[in-house]
């Protein structure tokens, strides 16, 4: 059976290399190298009477970097490519708790650490808890809402350690001070500086590191996006819920873009979470009410957020891109009901 591909103009055909092949009667033939690329009728030609060959891609063909000892084939398992030895990471703590836990974890898996935002007493803990770990560490105070100090940051990032291979762009301002009735709603005093905080800051950050991401042709970002906003809305929080639809619009738009250049863009929806400032808001009294409509009758714990950012800043995860990587405790597959909305009656178990 013979297909034949087409490419757009603006992309290259590879070609297979096929270096072996056996025909039904037993007799083993050479097939063409990289160095040709066959056409249909060569295609039929050469494979006819071919039961069974083995292919390479060219791409396969150079030896692989941190080959280890116990594996004959020198290919990486995927429980190796969770490591991030010898990476960078950016990431903006910046206004979650949840920062602290994925700078501790990536620097755990093997990653060098930069650890961003306005809180200089806050990232400087950070940093110093990564060297701790072993692992290389800045503290750059950047206010993530001004482009200039998005990019020295980093300049500063590159010029000290080297490069760039992660970005995990935290923070959202919850909209707070816009919940109120639309007609309430002041273009430039609510919605304005809400979005810089929920949706440009991360737009901001992705354009800094993107075009030096290209020149690598590697790259993971990771946008945090409150996983119930975006697709069930809340009461009066039009600026939070636009926003969050903009970071997975956004999300989308680039990983399509930038998928042939081996970067990889997704999107860590994160539920509530006991972290941070919200801790004590959540314990006891309407917290312990509203932890009853979460499927898994809790709210999530910090340590619990690192493993699927590490992850997704991994190999492991090269051929996850433009997706949203819900960790709510069940609640998207749980129905569509609005945010902040709850039974005035008790619940009964059945």
């Amino acid at each position: 059976m013979v297909g034949v591909w087409g490419y757009p103009p603006d992309i290259t055909p590879t070609p297979f290399l096929a270096r072996k092949g056996v025909r039904s009667d037993g007799e083993a033939i050479e097939m063409p190298t990289s160095s040709s690329i066959l056409d249909s009728s060569e295609l039929s030609t050469k494979s006819e009477g071919i039961v069974e060959g083995v292919f390479h891609h060219p791409a396969r063909m150079a030896p692989m970097e941190g080959k280890r000892s116990g594996n004959k084939e020198g290919r990486m398992s995927q429980l190796e490519k969770m490591s991030l030895e010898g990476k960078v990471a950016i990431v903006i703590v910046e206004g979650r708790g949840m920062g602290r836990e994925i700078c501790l974890h990536m620097a755990r898996a093997g990653a060098d650490i930069v650890a961003a935002a306005r809180a200089v007493s806050e990232i400087e803990a950070v940093a110093q808890e990564v060297r701790a770990i072993g692992r290389r560490a800045l503290a750059v105070r950047t206010d993530v809402t001004a482009p200039q100090q998005i990019k020295a940051m980093v300049d500063q990032t590159i010029a000290e350690l080297g490069h760039v291979d992660i970005l995990v762009s935290l923070g959202n301002a919850n909209a707070r001070g816009s919940e109120k009735p639309i007609w309430d709603n002041d273009l430039e005093k609510d919605f304005a500086p809400n979005l810089k905080w929920d949706l440009l800051n991360h737009f901001y950050c992705a354009q800094a590191v993107m075009k030096h991401m290209v020149e690598r042709h590697t790259g993971k970002i990771i946008f945090d996006g409150t996983a119930a906003w975006w697709n069930k809305g809340g009461r009066h929080l039009y600026v939070h819920t636009m926003s969050e639809g903009g970071i997975v619009g956004m999300a989308r738009a680039l990983a399509i873009e930038h998928a042939r250049d081996n970067i990889q863009i997704n999107v860590l929806g994160t539920g509530v979470f006991e972290t941070g400032e919200a801790g004590g808001r959540y314990e006891g009294g309407r917290g312990e009410y509203r932890a009853q409509f979460i499927p898994a009758k809790r709210f999530g714990r910090a340590p619990e957020e690192g493993p699927l950012a590490v992850f997704l800043a991994s190999d492991a995860s090269n051929y996850i891109t433009g997706q949203i990587l819900y960790l709510d405790g069940g609640v998207q597959p749980s129905g569509l009901a609005p945010i902040n909305y709850f039974p005035t009656i008790p619940l009964m178990r059945h």
